[in-house]
């Protein structure tokens, strides 16, 4: 993508896109997606898939696994030409996973992107996780019977729906950078907030769970913005306040 629209010439067109600057990004995301500006794993489909991205461009065709050519050799606008891929299925914003591993957070990006692992189907979480999956056995467990929907999509606030059920714990994945900033609910009582794939926002649901809303919120960025506030309100008094007394001298 970037080969082709360098920067963040997408998103402004409000064209939403992996990769492109930001400045802010976790490392998290930078090292399951293969390093920052190096982006090793850009087309690995398990990755991929996780985000949810439906379209690729890239300047010359290429197999990709889970995705077929769109258009080739096509004029864009920067310049030059690329070839347009799709997504075979149309991939889920959100998953649920019947089945959970904890790993140690420095290998949580390669065990999510070797494309031996399930990284479709199981969770995995670093150990420090409040979370205590099941053991599998080194197996791949049965699909969930219970189904999720993205009910409600807003800055800052994401409300899923659970359909179906199933007797099991499982694990909602979100293809949504996870912060420590966000909040989660699950029916209405507070949930711990996991961070899944290394990077991805996640809860973990009991049997029965029909609704989850995410929430974010940051203190520090509201007491950054209100210190910024009464810093300039400080400023226009330090420069009007001399204004003043020259006035009021003036007509004394």
């Amino acid at each position: 993508v970037l080969q082709v629209y360098p920067g963040s010439w997408l998103q402004g067109l409000d064209v939403p896109q992996l990769l492109g600057y930001h400045g802010q990004e976790p490392n998290t995301f930078d090292e399951l997606v293969g390093g920052k500006n190096v982006w090793t794993n850009q087309v690995n489909p398990v990755v991929l898939r996780l985000f949810a991205v439906r379209y690729i461009t890239l300047r010359s065709a290429q197999d990709v696994p889970g995705y077929h050519k769109v258009m080739d050799s096509t004029p864009v606008t920067p310049g030059g030409t690329a070839a347009l891929y799709e997504a075979d299925s149309v991939p889920p914003w959100v998953r649920l996973m019947a089945g959970a591993v904890k790993v140690p957070d420095a290998q949580g990006a390669e065990v999510v992107a070797d494309p031996r692992f399930p990284g479709l189907d199981i969770a995995v979480y670093p150990e420090s996780a409040p979370v205590a999956p099941v053991d599998l056995g080194g197996k791949v467990p049965a699909p969930p019977t219970a189904s999720a929907s993205v009910a409600t999509w807003e800055p800052g606030m994401i409300r899923v729906a659970i359909q179906g059920g199933d007797t099991r714990p499982l694990y909602l994945v979100i293809a949504e950078n996870w912060y420590k900033d966000w909040t989660a609910s699950v029916d209405g009582k507070p949930a711990p907030v996991l961070r899944a794939q290394h990077t991805l926002l996640s809860v973990e649901l009991p049997p029965g769970a029909r609704e989850v809303r995410f929430t974010f919120r940051s203190p520090a960025y509201e007491r950054g913005r209100l210190v910024s506030l009464a810093s300039l309100v400080l400023i226009g008094a330090v420069i009007l306040a001399p204004r003043l007394r020259r006035r009021r001298g003036a007509d004394g």
